[in-house]
């Protein structure tokens, strides 16, 4: 399969830029958040969510390809909350960014990508990177430093396997749906709702990365925008431990 490296450039590009603005927005945010004993939550919780899931571009598509947030929230506070306390959610999306950064370091490893897509590569793995550090910043003593090893072990044998460059992306693109409806199950499983508004800063720019990937790899649009990000397909940790 022949990849537009100019469309994958493009929309990378535009990703990028809103990691970067949503960094800023998150950094904030992070410093009023602190899991623990002393710690402070953030004010305005869920009101912040609802913001961000209709205001101000945070949508699960680059470029002109828009689909709200705001249309997830019902099945987000639907989620079973009695299983997780919000420092286990925190510690597995920050394992999850950090396996997410080893895929695609995994990805460049096997010779198999043109220029422009590892370019993708390390964009999207610095993206990742930051997120987990983000959410180790609030972690403090119990911050996560390896990525979780059953996601590694589940995607790493198949992108060593993987025949070509349009293979390895579409795994990559697997793994990035599965971060974004993780993200989706985190915001409904914590309990203390003030916190979901900066995991929800964290959602879309995962999501724009599968609806990249999905797009040069000419994925029907169904796959890629607002359905894909389900509970259905969020990881589970009891089956995926660390």
């Amino acid at each position: 399969m022949q990849i537009d490296k100019r469309q994958l450039k493009d929309m990378t590009e535009e990703v990028d830029q809103l990691h970067h603005e949503s960094m800023r927005t998150l950094r904030d945010e992070f410093g009023e958040i602190h899991f623990g004993d002393g710690g402070k939550s953030l004010r305005n919780g869920r009101r912040d969510f609802m913001v961000k899931a209709g205001v101000g571009g945070a949508a699960l598509a680059a470029g002109s390809l828009i689909a709200p947030v705001s249309g997830l929230m019902p099945a987000a506070w639907a989620a079973d909350t009695a299983t997780y306390t919000d420092v286990d959610l925190a510690k597995f999306a920050a394992g999850l960014e950090l396996a997410a950064v080893g895929a695609y370091q995994a990805a460049v490893k096997t010779g198999k990508l043109s220029d422009a897509a590892k370019g993708v590569g390390t964009v999207f793995a610095t993206h990742h990177q930051d997120h987990a550090d983000a959410l180790n910043s609030i972690l403090g003593s119990a911050k996560v430093t390896a990525g979780n090893k059953t996601v590694l072990s589940t995607f790493g044998p198949k992108i060593a396997g993987a025949a070509d460059e349009a293979a390895i992306l579409d795994i990559a693109r697997m793994i990035e749906e599965a971060a974004a409806s993780t993200y989706l199950f985190a915001i409904g499983a914590l309990t203390d709702p003030k916190n979901a508004g900066a995991l929800a800063t964290i959602l879309p720019v995962e999501s724009q990365h599968a609806t990249v990937l999905a797009t040069v790899l000419k994925k029907p649009a169904s796959d890629y925008l607002i359905d894909f990000v389900t509970l259905d397909n969020a990881l589970d940790p009891a089956k995926f431990p660390a």
